[in-house]
């Protein structure tokens, strides 16, 4: 619930709502590209008098949906959309009514169309298949053949400055303390629920992927490194529209989906549905030697895995619009995942002399049962102009997970590896866990005049976390089993964030643009570790200045566009991080929170160009990171060889680099893509009266390239590298991989073959090499990542709203990912 103190804040914000908009002629319309019926979002749209066309009267972009609108006192004008990569547009309006004129469906395509009775001309260039921004950078993934029956992580292992480990997770630029979003909305769901979450969205239902790694005082603060936003299809114009799509892969593996598309006018829906199993094998090693004054020791510890995971899930929107002025929108997500993942890990000790003298076996069998339920309510209000608008959006989400692991314990000769126990360690855990999110905002957009505009808004999010812990162990004396307290644990963990913001945003003579905001949180903590009653509170205040100054050359001045941005962010640390309790699910390496964390502070600037030829396009950012009281994991090894892994805060995390993406062509029907990242990582503090220190030059790059041939057939490569990166006790060896993809029409263009193989070589693994003053490790996790899949997929329907042409002039794909 927002506090009272904050109420005098909210009012003040909100104030101005009041303010009337001034009446006038406005004129709005709908960006498509007419062959491949994609939005086209990001376009500038501006306005001049016919008789002086040097003087521009105002200006304005299309959304997300493609959707512009414009406004001027002055009724004989001209509207002209630019758009990289397509020939500019001009429409000379021949009716000028007060209130909104409607263009209609505006084509951009190689032919003329008509458009409310304006004639226009537009030719689609091939040279730029993605949209890049100096602010962001929005790409377009839904043809991609690389990730043909894939999810969402295979969707984010292709995009640039995006890693994917062998483990599913997820960095931007090195940090791994990125928010991602779904249609524009945050889930309270982290690390492998997270990933459990991406995978259950189909590569197939997804549009495209915004990467935002400055962002203003609209979104959240939270995430170090920025956000991505995933964005699903929907149909955004009159018809209906299908795709079905069954798939299979090596080793039990198989996927399907359906996806229905209708619109109506002013009511729309999209829906999918999909289905999935994946079986995964995974094996891994510990090697640690132990120093200590009187004696050297080793731990070896192998293991090895087999996960069967099966999940479904129902998805969709339904929009309606009764008029001009107002949109509601309703969204939801249901998913149930199920896991069964068996282990067995051998677990052996010697002596100095590397003679075994304890060799133990523990198997676990695990099964995991997740329900996922989501939803959520928009609503708009658009006044006499588009850029003046008030959203309300709620939503509301809620994971229940149930875990049960049987795990048996032996001891075995080490010679014989005969079972030397008589009655094994039987332990039972049961863990039940709930997650929600709860999200109330409201936005307000006001342009003060054609070249300013005020946003300001209010948040509030509620995260709330139960997670209950109980092991039981086998009495073999009494044949029952028995609660033990001494590992039993239950937290109870509410966080609440409550912000307001304001951004002002201007733009003079054309050319100069900037963008001001300021954010404040509010942020509360109320939790408490059941168990041993240990209380988790607190409460803490932030102000998130940010703002960027863009300057438009290259139009007029044939230079690169700049942009120079700042921003100010936070890291909140999660409910396990902060949980006391120890976990002993594996007894020789234990792992427990920290309640005394505090939240990490970033601060980042960063330098931007963007600059395009007929045959070359490319970004460059310079970039530094500065993140304060930054969180890190520390291990300790005991006399007895146990590690311990806690939470601690150490000064600073410092990084700066540079950072290039270009997309050329290298033949007429080869297209690639090139990333490259350089930049050099400082880690330093003190932990427990020891100071440590860390610093290294890093790495990454990823290169996708598309080859075109026999009949529009396409065969796409991914290879991406990432070097070693440091770790305040060692580090992280390097990640790499290469992926391929095919894709052929194999009936006009309604049903598509597509094959995919994924890590090639099988080079993907995790692996990091620590060594303090009395223990030296080596950790290493493998899963099979070596996949081929085989997909089908059938598409019905049209989704444009118009007649289908016979024949259509010979395009490449929208992306190259």
């Amino acid at each position: 619930m927002l506090k009272t103190k904050n109420l005098f804040l909210i009012v003040f914000i909100f104030s101005f709502v009041l303010i009337k908009a001034q009446t006038k002629p406005c004129y709005s319309g709908i960006l498509k590209d007419s062959f491949s019926n994609r939005v086209i979002s990001n376009a500038n749209i501006q306005i001049y008098q016919t008789k002086n066309p040097n003087v521009i009267l105002g200006f304005t972009s299309s959304d997300s949906n493609g959707y512009f609108n414009i406004c001027s006192n002055v009724n004989d004008i001209v509207i002209e959309v630019i758009k990289l990569g397509y020939k500019d547009i001009k429409i000379n309006p021949k009716t000028s009514l007060m209130g909104n004129n409607d263009l209609g469906l505006i084509l951009m395509n190689e032919k003329v169309q008509t458009i409310k009775g304006f004639g226009v001309k537009a030719k689609k260039n091939d040279e730029v298949k993605e949209i890049i921004q100096t602010d962001k950078k929005v790409y377009a993934v839904e043809n991609s053949a690389l990730t043909n029956g894939g999810t969402a992580l295979d969707v984010l292992r292709q995009i640039p400055a995006v890693n994917v480990d062998g483990e599913g997770n997820i960095s931007l630029r090195g940090s791994e303390n990125v928010t991602i979003y779904i249609n524009g909305k945050q889930s309270s769901l982290s690390g492998a629920d997270r990933q459990t979450l991406l995978m259950q969205i189909p590569a197939a239902n997804i549009e495209s992927i915004e990467v935002n790694t400055n962002p203003g005082a609209k979104q959240d603060a939270e995430g170090i490194s920025g956000f991505i936003n995933i964005t699903l299809k929907q149909n955004k114009t009159k018809g209906e529209s299908g795709s079905a799509s069954i798939g299979a892969g090596n080793n039990n593996k198989y996927n399907a989906s359906f996806n229905y598309n209708i619109n109506k006018g002013k009511w729309g829906s999209s829906n999918t549905l999909s289905l999935r199993q994946n079986d995964v094998w995974g094996r891994g090693y510990n090697v640690r030697t132990n120093n200590f004054k009187d004696s050297s020791f080793f731990l070896n510890q192998f293991q090895n895995s087999d996960n069967l995971n099966r999940n479904a899930a129902l998805s969709g929107n339904l929009d309606f619009k009764p008029n001009k002025k107002w949109l509601f929108s309703l969204n939801y997500l249901a998913s149930y995942n199920y896991d069964d993942n068996t282990e067995t890990s051998d677990i052996m000790f010697s002596d100095k002399n590397e003679i075994i003298n304890k060799f133990q076996r523990i198997d676990n069998i695990e099964t995991r049962n997740s329900f996922n339920y989501d939803a959520g309510l928009l609503i708009k209000k658009t006044f006499d102009k588009t850029a003046h608008n008030l959203v309300l959006t709620s939503n509301y989400s809620r994971t229940n997970k149930d875990n049960l692991i049987d795990i048996a314990q032996n001891y075995l000769d080490p010679k014989t590896e005969a079972i030397i126990q008589k009655n094994p360690n039987l332990l039972f855990n049961n863990s039940d866990n709930l997650f929600a999110n709860t999200l109330l905002q409201l936005d307000y957009n006001y342009p003060i005049k054609d070249f300013t505009k005020l946003e300001t808004g209010l948040k509030y999010t509620g995260r709330h976390f139960d997670a209950d812990f109980m092991i039981d162990s086998f009495n073999h004396f009494y044949g029952r089993k028995e609660i033990d307290n001494t590992r039993t644990n239950r937290l109870v963990y509410d966080e609440n964030v409550s912000a307001a913001y304001a951004m002002l945003t201007h733009t003079f003579k054309t050319i100069f643009k900037y963008n001001i905001g300021l954010r404040f949180e509010n942020t509360s903590v109320d939790g408490r570790q059941i168990t041993s009653n240990i209380p988790i509170r607190f409460q803490y205040n932030n102000l998130f200045p940010s703002g960027y100054i863009s300057v438009n050359l290259q139009e007029k001045y044939k230079l690169p566009d700049l942009q120079l941005g700042y921003s100010r962010r936070i890291n909140r640390p999660n409910q396990s991080q902060l949980n006391p309790f120890v976990n002993v699910n594996d007894p020789y390496n234990l792992f427990r929170g920290n309640p005394n964390l505090k939240p990490e502070l970033i601060d980042a600037i960063e330098l931007s160009g963007f600059y395009n030829t007929k045959k070359v396009v490319y970004t460059t950012n310079l970039y530094f990171r500065q993140t304060n009281s930054v969180i890190w994991r520390y291990r300790v090894v005991d006399s007895l060889g146990i590690s311990d892994v806690s939470f601690y805060n150490l000064d600073f995390n410092r990084s700066y680099g540079a950072e290039i993406i270009a997309r050329f062509t290298i033949a007429k029907k080869i297209k690639t893509t090139l990333n490259a990242n350089i930049f050099n990582q400082e880690i330093t503090g003190m932990i427990n009266g020891s100071n440590f220190g860390n610093k290294a030059i890093m790495f990454s790059g990823k290169i996708n390239a598309s080859y075109t041939f026999w009949n529009k057939s396409e065969i796409q490569a991914s290879y991406n590298y990432m070097s070693p990166r440091p770790t305040p006790q060692g580090e992280l060896l390097p990640m790499f991989g290469l992926d391929l993809g095919f894709k052929k029409n194999i009936y006009k263009e309604s049903i598509a073959l597509g094959i995919s193989l994924t890590d090639v070589f099988d080079n993907r693994r995790f692996k990091i090499e620590m060594e303090d003053y009395n223990f030296v490790s080596s950790i290493y996790r493998k899963r099979e990542s070596r996949i081929v899949t085989v997909n089908l997929t059938w598409k019905f329907g049209n989704d444009s709203g118009i007649e289908k042409k016979p024949k259509a002039p010979e395009r490449q794909p929208e992306m190259d990912f």
